[in-house]
């Protein structure tokens, strides 16, 4: 509830001033990566190593974790990218916008319709987008494995790994879905998302997100043992 508090004072100073807004939200993520990082790494915080273990994790889900100051870097990344995209909307079907219009003269709306039309006349940006994102992605998923089985990691990284990682999370998935958020035709995510069966699973699992937090509790207090792919 206090995330969405502060967000709607961003929202706010965001309809007066929009470069106070971002100034101010920048100065909220750095307050909060900050406080993580001094908390994570002066109280010894390491990855969990499995749902049963994370008992012994309870003084960071509860001192940290779950605090509003250590969550809202996700909400505000969200938040600001949908008001540019609002700002594109506006433009995005416009043809008055000529192509060699002053890109710092140009809108918000306009400069992100420049960017669209370079990756439109430039294939391997598009790819460089969407194969970066996925790189983060699969570099989100599966590294903090390591941190938890068989090696010896210094407390910077365990620090780093649960302070970015929720900010890098949505920024992977940003950086893939881009060129096809902004109408760029013929990329690998619009097609491979525009097949039948990834439309079925879209529906059907919509809604997960809204009950998670009771299944990560359900499962944290039933299990007893890790599962896990190795690569």
């Amino acid at each position: 509830m206090q995330v969405f508090l502060v967000s709607l004072v961003l929202l706010f100073i965001y309809t007066r001033h929009k470069l106070a807004s971002l100034v101010v939200a920048i100065g909220l993520v750095a307050y909060s990566w900050t406080m993580n990082l001094m908390y994570t790494q002066e109280h010894g915080q390491q990855y969990p190593i499995s749902f049963a273990a994370l008992s012994k994790y309870s003084d960071y889900i509860f001192d940290i974790f779950i605090k509003p100051y250590a969550r809202w870097t996700p909400y505000f990344f969200g938040m600001y990218i949908g008001l540019l995209y609002a700002e594109y909307s506006e433009v995005k079907n416009s043809k008055e916008i000529e192509e060699e219009i002053s890109f710092r003269q140009a809108s918000i709306g306009e400069k992100i319709l420049i960017f669209r039309r370079l990756l439109e006349s430039h294939k391997h940006g598009r790819r460089f987008f969407e194969w970066f994102g996925l790189s983060i992605l699969a570099f989100v998923v599966f590294f903090p494995r390591l941190l938890q089985v068989g090696y010896q990691w210094p407390q910077a990284f365990h620090s780093m790994c649960l302070n970015f990682g929720r900010s890098l999370f949505p920024f992977a998935i940003l950086m893939t879905v881009l060129p096809s958020l902004l109408g760029v035709k013929n990329t690998f995510i619009r097609t491979l998302l525009d097949k039948p069966i990834f439309n079925f699973m879209a529906r059907i699992s919509y809604g997960v997100y809204l009950v998670h937090g009771l299944v990560i509790l359900y499962v944290a207090n039933i299990k007893r043992y890790d599962t896990y792919f190795w690569i």
